[in-house]
């Protein structure tokens, strides 16, 4: 059985994105693999920022209603509600761990789904919090550019 991979916003919007580039190349494998392997994870907070920036903050932004229909396939992933429990988890992982409140309310809904793995690209890679390991996906590529700048 392949492990639960809770996705953060950002790595979904770069799927969308045509002016990220090699971003947007591996973000899509990255999605692909986690809808063959079944093991995807979002929360209800994941799915408003999406929303938000796809019809928004993208260079050509999604209309309402190609928004829309995208989360509407999403709803096949396991989706964490964001309830008031959820809430004050995520405030003693802020409190802990010195996150920002919106991204320790990113670690509580993957720490309730029971993800073994956060795809993020904004917190601290190789990081484990409560049993969920963060990882950046577009790290590797990152470096990778960086060596080739070297002199």
């Amino acid at each position: 059985m392949t492990a639960k991979t809770f996705v953060d916003s950002n790595i979904l919007l770069y799927v969308y994105d045509h002016a990220a580039g090699w971003k947007q190349e591996i973000c899509k494998q990255v999605v692909q693999d986690l809808w063959r392997q079944r093991c995807g994870v979002i929360s209800t907070q994941v799915m408003q920022e999406f929303y938000n920036n796809a019809t928004r903050k993208l260079r050509k932004p999604m209309t309402y209603e190609t928004a829309r229909a995208e989360l509407k396939l999403y709803e096949a992933w396991e989706v964490v509600q964001v309830d008031p429990s959820l809430i004050q988890i995520a405030s003693n992982i802020q409190e802990m761990v010195r996150l920002s409140f919106w991204d320790s309310l990113i670690v509580a809904a993957a720490q309730r789904a029971n993800a073994s793995v956060l795809l993020s690209e904004d917190l601290n890679h190789g990081q484990m919090i409560g049993g969920v390991r963060i990882h950046n996906p577009l790290l590797n590529q990152v470096q990778e550019e960086g060596a080739a700048y070297q002199v």
